[in-house]
Protein backbone atom coordinates (compact mmCIF):
# COMPACT_ATOMS: atom_id res chain seq x y z
CA UNK A 1 0.00 0.00 0.00
CA UNK A 2 1.36 3.40 -0.79
CA UNK A 3 0.37 6.27 1.23
CA UNK A 4 0.74 9.80 -0.04
CA UNK A 5 2.19 10.48 3.94
CA UNK A 6 5.47 9.23 4.40
CA UNK A 7 8.88 9.12 6.41
CA UNK A 8 12.04 10.55 4.30
CA UNK A 9 15.02 7.99 4.10
CA UNK A 10 16.87 10.33 6.79
CA UNK A 11 13.95 10.48 9.06
CA UNK A 12 11.30 12.82 9.85
CA UNK A 13 7.72 13.79 9.13
CA UNK A 14 7.48 15.39 5.07
CA UNK A 15 5.46 18.56 6.53
CA UNK A 16 5.00 20.42 3.43
CA UNK A 17 1.75 19.70 1.80
CA UNK A 18 0.51 17.58 4.42
CA UNK A 19 -2.72 18.70 5.86
CA UNK A 20 -2.45 20.09 9.22
CA UNK A 21 -5.53 17.80 10.52
CA UNK A 22 -2.93 15.02 10.22
CA UNK A 23 -0.29 16.07 11.97
CA UNK A 24 -2.12 17.51 15.16
CA UNK A 25 -5.28 15.84 15.12
CA UNK A 26 -3.30 12.78 17.01
CA UNK A 27 -2.04 12.37 20.19
CA UNK A 28 1.81 12.22 20.71
CA UNK A 29 2.99 9.05 22.34
CA UNK A 30 6.31 9.55 23.43
CA UNK A 31 8.48 7.23 21.71
CA UNK A 32 11.98 6.05 22.45
CA UNK A 33 14.17 4.33 19.50
CA UNK A 34 16.73 2.16 20.53
CA UNK A 35 20.20 0.69 18.74
CA UNK A 36 19.10 -3.05 18.47
CA UNK A 37 16.08 -5.19 18.88
CA UNK A 38 17.37 -6.87 21.96
CA UNK A 39 17.57 -3.78 23.96
CA UNK A 40 14.16 -2.61 22.97
CA UNK A 41 12.80 -5.97 23.78
CA UNK A 42 15.06 -5.80 27.74
CA UNK A 43 13.28 -2.08 28.18
CA UNK A 44 9.82 -4.06 27.69
CA UNK A 45 10.39 -7.12 29.00
CA UNK A 46 11.85 -5.23 32.68
CA UNK A 47 8.68 -3.35 32.35
CA UNK A 48 6.52 -6.05 32.33
CA UNK A 49 8.16 -7.98 34.97
CA UNK A 50 7.74 -5.35 37.47
CA UNK A 51 4.40 -4.60 36.59
CA UNK A 52 4.19 -8.22 37.37
CA UNK A 53 6.10 -8.07 40.58
CA UNK A 54 3.94 -4.55 41.64
CA UNK A 55 1.12 -6.48 41.68
CA UNK A 56 1.77 -9.16 43.26
CA UNK A 57 3.60 -6.84 46.55
CA UNK A 58 0.28 -4.97 46.23
CA UNK A 59 -2.28 -7.47 45.70
CA UNK A 60 -0.54 -11.16 46.66
CA UNK A 61 1.29 -10.36 49.98
CA UNK A 62 -0.46 -7.95 52.72
CA UNK A 63 -3.87 -10.36 53.27
CA UNK A 64 -5.78 -6.74 52.53
CA UNK A 65 -7.45 -9.04 49.68
CA UNK A 66 -9.79 -12.07 50.66
CA UNK A 67 -9.29 -13.65 46.96
CA UNK A 68 -6.16 -13.27 45.15
CA UNK A 69 -6.86 -12.18 41.48
CA UNK A 70 -3.84 -13.01 38.56
CA UNK A 71 -2.56 -10.93 37.12
CA UNK A 72 -3.63 -10.10 33.75
CA UNK A 73 -1.56 -9.12 30.76
CA UNK A 74 -2.73 -9.13 26.84
CA UNK A 75 -0.13 -9.98 24.10
CA UNK A 76 -0.09 -9.31 20.67
CA UNK A 77 0.11 -12.72 18.22
CA UNK A 78 2.27 -13.36 15.36
CA UNK A 79 6.06 -12.75 14.53
CA UNK A 80 6.82 -9.28 16.06
CA UNK A 81 7.03 -10.08 19.75
CA UNK A 82 8.90 -13.35 19.70
CA UNK A 83 12.06 -11.71 20.88
CA UNK A 84 10.02 -10.21 23.47
CA UNK A 85 8.29 -13.76 24.63
CA UNK A 86 11.92 -14.93 24.43
CA UNK A 87 12.90 -13.19 27.02
CA UNK A 88 9.79 -13.04 29.32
Amino acid sequence: MKSKYSLPQDGGLIIEGTPKDIIHRYEKIHTKVYENEYEGVQYVADNIVRAIRNYNEAHCSNGVYDETRPFVLGLTTGRTPLGLYSEL
